[in-house]
């Protein structure tokens, strides 16, 4: 939450004591765990899905890795492969060109 709350204000902001030892900060912990599992939850094992699965799954990855860093998805396939399978990297078209980069890292 305090990272939501730095990007809200444009700022880094730090929890004081005050913060951390009361009964609503109890709450918010108890809170952050419940949701924390709920997504772990959700997020299940997409190794076992089909390919079209997986590949929404790691598109979206991308997409996101993408928005974050707000670079072109392509530069990100081929300077950090070693994120995404080798397969949804076939199925991009890239692998020909960053199958060494990503057996190397991958064995690192």
């Amino acid at each position: 939450m305090w990272r939501e709350a730095s990007a809200f204000h444009k700022r880094v902001l730090l929890p004081s004591p005050h913060h951390l030892g009361t009964l609503a900060a109890h709450v918010r912990y108890v809170q952050y765990k419940a949701r924390e599992e709920a997504r772990l939850s959700r997020k299940g094992d997409y190794e076992e899905a089909p390919d079209d699965q997986r590949w929404y799954v790691e598109e979206r990855k991308l997409n996101a890795f993408a928005r974050n860093q707000r670079r072109d998805p392509i530069d990100l396939l081929t300077e950090e492969p070693e994120h995404f399978s080798r397969e949804f990297l076939t199925h991009k078209g890239v692998w020909s060109v960053v199958g060494d980069l990503w057996e190397e890292r991958k064995q690192c």
